[in-house]
């Protein structure tokens, strides 16, 4: 638009002046600050509008643009088709690589590549491209991928971040060059003048770990005398040699256990390898091996971070497994890592967790040791079992299944929060509800075992020394999951809701309590809501079973709704309470519209009332059924069902 710019670079005006954008691809778009469930318009004009919502006005806007083209380019790349051209109507995808063998062979255009940006080697040193001779494994070729892309259908990458990544690398992966001209490395076979580099290399070296052992047991065996003959039979099931250094016994030994071990069930290793290695990893097993021999599932993980920053000897922010299990020791690390967290983001290790560690798995053998040595906490005799121990039994049950079900995801993090800190709390409720000397010693004794099965993959050596101190004489990893029986929905929901009012009730307390001291406290319960409340649940109940969405414009109609004009007189404690519920719902899901709750609460509280007592410091607690006269004379705002009113003497 600049006219001294256009001169400068020899532009004439009607080269760039007055030209109208050509629709070539059409695909969704919607601005990034829509709400998620506004659907996207589709249009064959992403980058103008990308422009207008990235507020771009000229080539100096640099970070508007890099956005814009960014957002442009995935959207029309993975979700857009031609709308121009002999290709229209087929995707972008499909399209790309037809349009550039068009273009080459018509003249048109020529294959050029280049780095993206400047290379830098593991030295430092600023690379420089050459061009030579190149081999290159055709990784896009049809049927060779779409053989790879139906197999990822089926593998368990255990993150939806994972499985996106590896279809993504497929989307783009055509050939890679696999050859080096210097370096350690395997020779090419038919270019021994090369050697195959890294990446491409060793991606199916887990079906050698099936029989290393047996051939290291045979020292007088040199890999010179494997031939291609007896690798096919052991590997790929072909015929028995007629001629074998290796022999027909060996070699069918060979086969037995290479048939035993595999497919591989699970390969770990670094989300940056999925772009490549692991990657190649699928399609050399795809070309090499039959569909039951193909990897199952594949888990990534990001790299790791101490104390919220990156690991660097330069900084000093460094510290490397040996001296960490000096310092902490090997069951603190651990710890203090499965709190790091699993995914594919950097897991940050906090030393401040491996040293609070230390002093939590003493404290808890501290405590089984006394528990078994003294008798500490434990009846003489089995009792039978009441409310409290009824939902603490319930409870530990239900976190050893959550546990179980984290653990078979290898979501670790998971995993060992339900099995060390719910379980933990649970206990440590039920010793302070009924206290020590009054716990159940079968229910104490299951908690124990229990827990000490669940963090044995995390601790072991805290582990084996707890189940050693159960009588046990052999090792824990050698017991079996628990078999507890059936989680109680019911007695899960009175758990939840002690957890829930046994805090509100203290802190109801102790705003009474600045008013002077108290004596006794009346704890109302609801079975029912009020007319206006039952009303409006109902409608986020329905809504919620239609679509699960509590946008701007259903909450607009919430108050012209005919179940809700009945209730004009008080319309501004609907929204309120609507808000209320549907933030309820975020955490509890549906129970959080329900009409009435699965048990009694006056049960629940007649079971917690001593322990009640003996926490607010008062003389008694009176659990009452609410009544809508008490409206009229009551100061404080009525109970509904799951939420209890207190009042204090």
């Amino acid at each position: 638009r600049k006219e001294l710019l256009r001169e400068k670079y020899g532009l004439k005006e009607e080269w760039v002046l007055g030209l109208e954008p050509i629709p070539v691809i059409e695909c969704p778009y919607k601005l990034d600050k829509t709400a998620l469930d506004v659907p996207p318009n589709s249009t064959t004009m992403a980058a103008v509008l990308a422009c207008e919502e990235f507020k771009v006005q000229s080539q100096n806007d640099r970070s508007g643009l890099e956005t814009a083209k960014s957002k442009c380019y995935k959207l029309g790349f993975y979700e857009g088709k031609m709308a121009a051209g002999e290709f229209t109507g087929q995707t972008v995808q499909e399209a790309k690589g037809k349009i550039r063998e068009s273009l080459i062979q018509s003249g048109q255009a020529l294959s050029y590549a280049e780095p993206e940006g400047v290379v830098v080697s593991r030295s430092g040193d600023e690379c420089v491209v050459a061009l030579t001779d190149q081999w290159y494994i055709s990784y896009g070729e049809d049927e060779w991928k779409t053989t790879v892309n139906n197999h990822l259908k089926n593998m368990e990458f255990y993150s939806s971040d994972t499985r996106a990544r590896f279809e993504t690398a497929l989307d783009w992966l055509s050939e890679w060059s696999c050859s080096r001209a210097f370096g350690l490395g395997t020779k090419l076979p038919w270019d021994p003048s090369v050697v195959i580099e890294s990446l491409s290399d060793s991606t199916m070296y887990m079906a050698f770990y099936t029989i290393a052992h047996l051939l290291q047991e045979n020292p007088k065996l040199e890999a010179s005398q494997i031939s291609d003959e007896d690798l096919d039979f052991i590997f790929l099931g072909g015929s028995l040699p007629d001629v074998s250094h290796v022999g027909v016994e060996l070699l069918s030994k060979l086969r037995n256990e290479f048939q035993y071990w595999y497919p591989v069930d699970l390969r770990v290793s670094g989300r940056d390898l999925i772009q490549n290695h692991l990657t190649f990893y699928l399609y050399t097993h795809a070309a090499m091996f039959p569909e039951e021999h193909w990897p199952k599932s594949i888990r990534t993980n990001g790299h790791v971070m101490l104390n919220n920053a990156k690991m660097s000897k330069g900084t000093g922010n460094f510290l490397t497994l040996r001296q960490a299990v000096e310092e902490y020791s090997a069951d603190a690390i651990r710890f203090a890592l499965a709190y790091a967290g699993e995914s594919n983001e950097d897991a940050n290790f906090e030393q401040s967790i491996a040293n609070a560690a230390i002093l939590k798995l003493t404290a808890e053998i501290q405590l089984v040791e006394k528990m078994f040595d003294e008798n500490l906490g434990l009846t003489d005799k089995l009792r039978k079992k009441h409310l409290l121990d009824l939902i603490f039994q319930n409870d530990v049950r239900r976190h050893m299944e959550a546990c179980e079900h984290f653990y078979e995801k290898h979501v670790f993090r998971d995993a060992f929060i339900r099995a060390w800190d719910m379980l933990q709390n649970a206990r440590d409720r039920y010793r302070a509800m009924l206290g020590d000397g009054n716990l159940h010693d079968e229910l104490m004794r299951m908690f124990i075992e229990s827990q000490t099965i669940a963090v044995s993959p995390v601790c072991p050596h805290y582990a084996e020394h707890v189940w050693s101190l159960l009588g046990n004489s052999d090792s824990v990893m050698n017991a079996k999951w628990p078999a507890l029986g059936g989680v109680n929905a019911t007695l899960s929901r009175m758990s939840d809701y002690m957890d829930k009012v046994l805090p509100d009730i203290r802190t109801a307390a102790e705003r009474a309590k600045k008013k002077g001291a108290i004596k006794s406290a009346k704890v109302y319960t609801a079975h029912k809501f009020l007319d206006w409340q039952e009303a409006t649940l109902s409608i986020l109940a329905g809504q919620a079973q239609k679509d699960g969405e509590f946008g701007k414009e259903f909450k607009k109609k919430i108050m012209s709704m005919p179940e809700i004009k009945a209730f004009r007189s008080v319309s501004k404690k609907i929204m309120p309470f609507a808000q209320f519920c549907i933030d309820d719902y975020a955490r509890r899901g549906a129970e959080a519209f329900e009409l009435r709750v699965p048990f009694d609460e006056g049960h629940v509280w007649g079971a917690c009332a001593s322990y009640v007592r003996a926490e607010l410091g008062i003389d008694s607690v009176e659990v009452l059924k609410w009544q809508p006269e008490l409206m009229a004379e009551s100061k404080i705002a009525p109970p509904v069902p799951g939420r209890p009113a207190f009042v204090f003497d």
